[in-house]
């Protein structure tokens, strides 16, 4: 068999790879992660790094149309991917949406840096994980090089999983329970996922032979 020398080019690099083996760390190609193309649509040029959110498709140019992603609105995210080279408005591009993004600024964050969706600036990423109500947690990537230009962020893009706020009711509730003869009077509050949050003292009068039992 007869292997004839090819190149390979991405929007990173060309290489030859005549004599090399494709599966190998001492190379990087496209295949060491998965890609899309996708529209500018923004209305401003794209970085290398931002996050984007698809918005709809484009016939015209057979791609995705994307906008900069931001957690605080279903509208605005979740993330689909980052951006892989600057783009102009209404041009074509690439955004990584698995795998290691090579060439782009974290010079801002520290090796092992846990990266974020922000919810204050679009197309964003923030060490600080969203907590405030109304907001979407989504998990982008971790930073393996931390450099101005050449930097490195390992892509494993989470769901978006937006922030509730507790159901709270202070209610006085004193309830005679016939068959136990219990008397409970107290104020609660209940808590999302099934918690409850005593928040008054707890009277119990137990009058005969039942038993109480609390789950």
């Amino acid at each position: 068999m007869r292997f004839v020398p090819a190149n390979i080019t991405t929007s990173d690099n060309q290489q030859n790879l005549k004599h090399k083996v494709i599966n190998s760390l001492t190379n990087y190609v496209d295949s060491d992660a998965v890609h899309q193309q996708f529209f500018n649509n923004s209305g401003g040029v794209l970085a290398p790094g931002v996050a984007v959110v698809n918005t709809q498709w484009n016939t015209v140019n057979n791609s995705t149309e994307v906008v900069k992603a931001r957690a605080n609105s279903g509208t605005t995210c979740p993330c689909h991917g980052l951006v892989e080279a600057t783009t102009d408005n209404n041009a074509t591009g690439e955004i990584r949406t698995h795998g290691i993004l090579v060439n782009v600024d974290t010079s801002a964050w520290s090796e092992g840096a846990d990266l974020w969706l922000s919810p204050t600036t679009a197309g964003v990423l923030t060490t600080t994980m969203p907590v405030a109500v109304g907001q979407y947690q989504q998990f982008i990537g971790t930073v393996i090089r931390q450099n101005a230009t050449v930097g490195q962020i390992a892509v494993n893009i989470g769901p978006a999983i937006l922030i509730q706020a507790n159901t709270t009711s202070a209610i006085t509730q004193s309830q005679q329970v016939p068959t136990a003869n219990v008397t409970i009077d107290t104020n609660y509050t209940a808590m999302t996922y099934g918690h409850l949050e005593l928040t008054g003292i707890l009277s119990l009068t137990i009058n005969g032979t039942g038993k109480l039992a609390i789950l």
